[in-house]
């Protein structure tokens, strides 16, 4: 079969589908027709790349035609065989047209319902004859072009596709694989292709950088302030700026938030001991309650970084007040954070879910610190009993709140802590006296 079969074929299924319509006003039946003319004369006589673009464009026309009939074709996979053709029309010259596309019917389509929306890869190898494969989200048709944007050779694969593909069934997912695989070998060539697609160095899903306009933090130097301490961290929050994408940000400004969580319980040390006496026990004991509850020693450290007064108002003040703009009067935003505590698992001393129908400033400031450490527990591990975040299932809800939330208090604490004079994690010295 050459590759203009292919197309010949398609248009027998459009022929087919516009035949079944029934009932529609004689202009629109004519206009069927028109284009059904104009598809066959581009395929019997393709000349250029345009062509075969507007093939898609007149396919589409056609189904829009059809609007009320849609039990006779899908709209969306009609949508999905446009583009393919679109980029179909990027890759061959008119003689790849004569190309013989080998085995064309020993491949089938799969529908795939359990696909990631940005599970768009395909495999193809010259040492692996016969196990070409691609995988589709249908859902998502603008993911899919952009997949296509970066992707070459991919045009015999994608003929296969429209040879088999059934224009009367909606797909929410589909993988073009051989025929006559079990269903638990779907998974693992499924798995296999995703394999082969981060071995050669891609990236998918393609995410969207993050961008947040810092809260304005008055900066002045301050001559008190030894900043020599906090060199380690400028170097963090460097790599923080240096990484383009949320989940990987999330990270490096929680490395920060963690270091303060342990300087905090040195500098309150320090303080009850006139910084004269700290032994090595007293540095055993705070990493000890460290290791037994990180959580709860992060929460310490936002209370008391909360009573801390920067530029006019108490830093408490300031997530509370954030929490109340973007949470509590918004009852959509309240939803997306109620999703993320349940997703996350998060909850009382009773085993319930912590509630966020909350205006006690103290509250508030509780479920802001189980947030940032449930939210770091669930990127870094992949526990059984925990949900493990990743690029692939990071959903709006959870987007948002990192976004809109959790990041900018995040970064006002971070900047806050280290522009400001305090002794919540500023040593007054150079050294500390170790005994």
């Amino acid at each position: 079969m050459q590759a203009i079969d292919i197309l010949k074929n398609m248009c027998v299924s459009l022929k087919e589908i516009t035949a079944e319509l029934e009932d529609l006003p004689q202009n629109q039946s004519d206009e069927c027709q028109d284009r059904l003319v104009l598809i066959e004369s581009i395929i019997n006589d393709i000349v250029d790349k345009e062509e075969v673009a507007e093939l898609g464009i007149l396919a589409n026309e056609i189904v829009k035609i059809e609007a009320g009939n849609s039990d006779k074709c899908c709209q969306e996979t009609i949508d999905l065989v446009s583009i393919m053709l679109k980029k179909l029309a990027e890759e061959m010259d008119s003689e790849d047209w004569e190309t013989e596309i080998s085995d064309a019917d020993a491949d089938e389509i799969y529908t795939i319902q359990d696909v990631s929306p940005y599970e768009n890869i395909w495999y193809s190898s010259p040492n692996d004859n016969g196990n070409e494969m691609l995988l589709l989200n249908c859902t998502n048709l603008h993911e899919i072009e952009k997949f296509w944007r970066d992707e070459n050779a991919i045009g015999g694969i994608l003929l296969r596709c429209i040879h088999l593909i059934d224009m009367k069934t909606s797909y929410t997912g589909l993988l073009l694989a051989p025929k006559g695989i079990t269903q638990d070998k779907i998974t693992s060539r499924i798995e296999f292709i995703k394999l082969n697609a981060v071995l050669e160095g891609k990236e998918f899903p393609k995410t969207e950088p993050y961008n947040y306009n810092r809260s304005n933090l008055l900066v002045k130097y301050d001559d008190s302030i030894e900043y020599t301490q906090f060199k380690d961290i400028i170097d963090i929050m460097n790599e923080y700026n240096i990484q383009k994408h949320i989940l990987d940000k999330y990270l490096r400004i929680y490395q920060v938030v963690e270091n303060f969580t342990y300087k905090f319980q040195i500098c309150d040390l320090c303080e009850q001991l006139n910084y004269s006496k700290i032994t090595v026990r007293d540095f055993k004991a705070i990493s000890d309650r460290l290791a037994k509850n990180e959580m709860d020693s992060l929460v310490k450290l936002l209370f008391k970084s909360g009573e801390f007064i920067v530029d006019g108002d108490k830093l408490k003040n300031k997530l509370v007040a954030s929490w109340q703009s973007k949470v509590s009067t918004n009852v959509s935003h309240k939803t997306m954070v109620k999703n993320v505590i349940e997703l996350l698992a998060i909850c009382n001393k009773d085993g319930e879910f912590i509630s966020v129908d909350i205006t006690n400033p103290d509250a508030i400031m509780r479920v802001f610190g189980k947030l940032v450490y449930n939210i770091r527990c669930s990127i870094v591990h992949n526990k059984i009993n925990e949900y493990h975040v990743s690029y692939f299932n990071l959903n709006s809800d959870l987007k948002w709140v990192l976004e809109e939330y959790i990041m900018p208090n995040m970064e006002m604490l971070v900047y806050a802590l280290m522009l400001n004079e305090n002794s919540i994690v500023m040593y007054k010295g150079q050294s500390l006296r170790l005994y």
